[in-house]
């Protein structure tokens, strides 16, 4: 669709306010424009705090709903749409025409930036309201394809899960079993080595026995021990033979574990998606977990405790202060920190602060409990 330009005098004008936006946009530009955990975030700065089973959709429709009023909330949003897009909002602002903004917007849809264009386009002063239409539209199917992408995700992440699931029951029966077969292999050993030991002090005894004499005995009746040599040094040939096929076959049965668990923890990362981060040399006693959601708390010290772990927690500055932080991160062996979800001050604090005592930093890829338990994984599998 060609769009006419607008008048030189819309496009020398200042940007439209979120509020002076028509209502119908402020859903599709919340839900585009803004993580959930931003917006989670922003209601300690408006002195406010979700119920515990406060639904996500629902502090989605509480900034909708104040969307499109001048008041403290929808100034919170446009502080925050305008820091996140600023970069984009800079290429839009050097556009006068509505061709250009459309040229514009649809570079940012094939480049995968619309979730910061598109707040640039509808807040730009000389977009029309057939463009605005337009993106609203595009974002719209971008929804319903993200929809259906997300339950091919979620279909793909449930079966992988049940794969890694039966995995780890295979692997931990093949463990028992291989314990048991090596603890074996063990006893068999030791008991041929005490024989083939006592069989070599009987040869070195009966080797220092004095000759009797050969002037009372017959030539035919002298005991000829050759022969038993023989057989002696026979058996300890049979015996070194079966410790050495013992020993083979007790490598082989720890190589085929160590196989089985590298297989194992392949599975468990393509669920995740998360290659993991690198793990202390020994288990960690204290996680300290710093930022996040307050709800989720008790989820991730469930899972921490599944490790032989305590979690302790800090929420970045918000309500814990910020100076307790360096004691925190003395006192524990690992910190883990979620990128989406935290003070990134306290965040560069703590890194700081791990480097200064060599302790682990791992950032994690969401404040979700899933992040937590795979970084807790892939530390156990190291």
């Amino acid at each position: 669709m060609t769009t006419t330009p607008s008048s030189p005098s819309a496009a020398a004008s200042r940007r439209l306010k979120l509020w002076e936006l028509p209502g119908g946009f402020h859903c599709s530009i919340v839900g585009t424009c803004l993580p959930h955990a931003m917006l989670v975030g922003s209601l300690r700065r408006l002195k406010m705090r979700p119920g515990d089973d406060a639904e996500d959709y629902e502090v989605h429709g509480f900034f909708v709903h104040n969307a499109g009023t001048d008041g403290p909330v929808a100034r919170l949003l446009q502080k925050l749409l305008d820091a996140r897009a600023f970069g984009e909002i800079r290429r839009f602002g050097r556009a006068t025409t509505a061709d250009q903004l459309s040229a514009l917007w649809d570079q940012a849809r094939a480049d995968g930036r619309v979730d910061r264009a598109y707040w640039a386009l509808m807040s730009h002063p000389a977009t029309p309201s057939a463009l605005r239409d337009r993106a609203h539209g595009h974002v719209h199917m971008l929804a319903h394809a993200g929809t259906v992408v997300n339950r091919e995700q979620i279909t793909r992440r449930q079966a992988a899960e049940r794969q890694c699931q039966a995995m780890t029951v295979a692997y931990e029966r093949l463990q028992r079993t291989t314990a048991a077969k090596i603890e074996s292999l063990r006893q068999t050993l030791t008991r041929a080595e005490a024989e083939a030991a006592a069989r070599l002090r009987q040869a070195s005894a009966a080797s220092r026995t004095p000759m009797p004499a050969v002037t009372a005995t017959p030539p035919e009746t002298v005991p000829e021990r050759g022969g038993d040599d023989r057989k002696l040094a026979a058996r300890l040939a049979r015996t070194e033979r079966r410790l050495a096929a013992e020993r083979e076959r007790a490598r082989a049965a720890e190589a085929e574990a160590a196989r089985l668990r590298a297989q194992l923890d392949g599975v468990c990362a393509s669920a995740s998606g998360d290659p993991g981060p690198e793990a202390p040399a020994s288990p960690p006693r204290e996680i300290l977990y710093l930022g996040g959601i307050s709800r989720t708390v008790s989820q991730l010290a469930a899972a921490a405790e599944r490790f032989d772990a305590t979690l302790v927690h800090h929420d970045g500055g918000v309500d814990d202060s910020p100076h307790a932080l360096d004691a925190l991160v003395e006192r524990c062996d690992m910190v883990c920190c979620p990128v989406d979800c935290i003070n990134h001050v306290a965040c560069r604090r703590a890194k700081q602060l791990c480097k200064r005592h060599q302790k682990p930093f791992v950032p994690l890829r969401s404040c979700g409990a899933a992040s937590f338990f795979n970084a807790l994984r892939a530390n156990r599998a190291h």
